[in-house]
């Protein structure tokens, strides 16, 4: 007979609490996005405050304010002497000596300082300020000049004369709309006036018509179609190959700039090392004294004291949250360089390979607390900076069954190829052969995998490129 009815039974089943679920969110952290989430919660929590760092200049000595209008000496400037005042006074100013620092915030800011000082007519100057706004992260055109020139509600023959004012500007190639003309104007630049005009008409002619027999290294065939020299035309693919392709990736900008802030720092001392963890722009907190008395005194209604005491509780966990984040991430770090105190003796030779396994283990702590302890976070060595996560390179066979950081390996292959002949490169064969001749025996693949992730040509393409 089927029907409902009601049953008892265990079962056991893993909850997160939302305190815990905290306290994993704030062991993933970078130290930066710490600080942000400590700042957010001083301003949803009023039981938490600041507790001020005691202040060294408290004890100095006052000093007594200077008669800051004799120290000017009357200058209008307080950075211009009188005797410099006169100086500048009898000097024609150069508008480029006056440029500000700020030109450094990217390609943008640049080009329209040079169109302001360029002279050119206003509406042409209107138009190529459009232009500028158009162009990409390389310095390429986004649009077409029909597209421009319909947006402008104008003519395409300003459009190009606008676009041609912008093609003179500096850097080279800048306001290109495809690579061909990116490398063709810098062709006709004046700094490559002392080649032969002969070399740089053939370069003209490589950029024209055999950019992808260029790019193969397929120079006997390039030869053979225009009927020159080999050498020439070696000559004029050396030329071709100094161009820059993307010449708007130099301007990088403030906006692109990113910043990484250590987790774990690693100093010497004597002939041991100490692993600090960075927490010194985490402000320091504690529990507000005001509410706590408000508190123990009883002087506020039923509904306020349960908020505060909801409060309270939050504050302490978050505070516990906070240290125990500290003293995981310091288990784990110093764990880790246990395991690395040959890299940061020997620096590349002397990485291991290294689970998250043999750190757990040595932490006394769980292989997800190691992954969330290290994601995202760099450690500062006396080797550099790097990524946490750099400390667990996989393992290769090496002599007598030593194994070998794959991250090593690679560093290796990229110095044996960067100390090649270029006129004779190393193939993966040969390659091979040197790393077992250093106790790393590895396969021809792998070789060539690991070359490709390092960005790094075949033996082939190199060779031409030494040519």
């Amino acid at each position: 007979m089927h029907g409902q009815f009601l049953s008892l039974e265990q079962r056991q089943k893993l909850v997160l609490s939302p305190q815990l679920r905290q306290a994993l969110t704030l062991l993933q952290l970078p130290v930066g996005e710490l600080v942000q989430m400590v700042q957010q919660e001083l301003c949803e929590n009023p039981l938490l405050e600041v507790r001020e760092e005691p202040d060294w200049r408290a004890e100095q000595p006052e000093v007594e304010d200077p008669d800051w209008l004799e120290f000017f000496g009357d200058c209008s400037d307080p950075g211009v002497t009188p005797r410099e005042l006169t100086r500048l006074e009898g000097r024609e100013a150069d508008a480029l000596a006056n440029v500000s620092a700020g030109l450094a915030g990217g390609l943008e800011d640049y080009l329209l300082f040079q169109l302001h000082v360029s002279g050119a007519p206003a509406h042409l100057q209107v138009m190529a300020e459009y232009l500028v706004g158009c162009l990409d992260a390389r310095g390429y055109l986004a649009f077409s000049v029909a597209e421009v020139a319909e947006a402008l509600g104008c003519d395409e023959g300003l459009v190009e004369e606008a676009l041609a004012l912008v093609q003179s500007l500096d850097p080279p190639g800048v306001g290109a709309r495809n690579l061909q003309e990116c490398l063709l104007l810098q062709l006709r630049r004046p700094l490559l006036a002392s080649e032969d005009e002969e070399i740089l008409e053939l370069a003209r002619c490589l950029v024209r018509g055999h950019l992808e027999d260029l790019a193969d290294g397929r120079l006997e065939h390039i030869a053979l179609a225009l009927g020159a020299d080999l050498e020439k035309i070696k000559l004029a693919a050396r030329v071709v190959r100094g161009l820059d392709p993307k010449p708007g990736l130099a301007f990088g900008g403030q906006r692109d700039v990113r910043y990484v802030q250590p987790d774990v720092v690693v100093e010497r001392v004597g002939s041991d090392y100490v692993v600090l963890v960075n927490d010194w722009g985490v402000p320091r907190l504690g529990l507000s004294r005001y509410y706590r008395r408000l508190l123990q005194e009883g002087a506020v209604d039923e509904a306020t004291r349960q908020f505060l005491q909801e409060r309270m509780r939050r504050a302490v966990w978050f505070l516990r949250s906070i240290e125990q984040r500290r003293c995981t991430l310091h288990r784990v770090a110093e764990t880790v360089f246990r395991f690395q105190r040959d890299f940061l003796d020997r620096g590349w030779p002397g990485l291991r390979p290294l689970t998250l396994r043999q750190v757990a283990e040595g932490a006394n702590c769980h292989e997800s607390t190691v992954s969330r302890a290290v994601a995202g976070k760099y450690a500062q060595t006396p080797r550099g900076m790097f990524p946490l996560r750099f400390f667990f390179p996989s393992a290769l066979a090496g002599r007598a069954g030593e194994a070998v950081a794959n991250a090593a390996v690679k560093k290796l292959l990229k110095e044996l190829i960067e100390g090649e002949d270029p006129a004779a490169p190393h193939s993966d064969g040969a390659l091979v052969a040197l790393l077992r001749e250093r106790g790393i025996d590895i396969s021809r693949r792998t070789v060539a995998k690991y070359r490709a992730e390092l960005g790094i040509a075949s033996s082939s393409r190199r060779r031409r490129c030494g040519t």
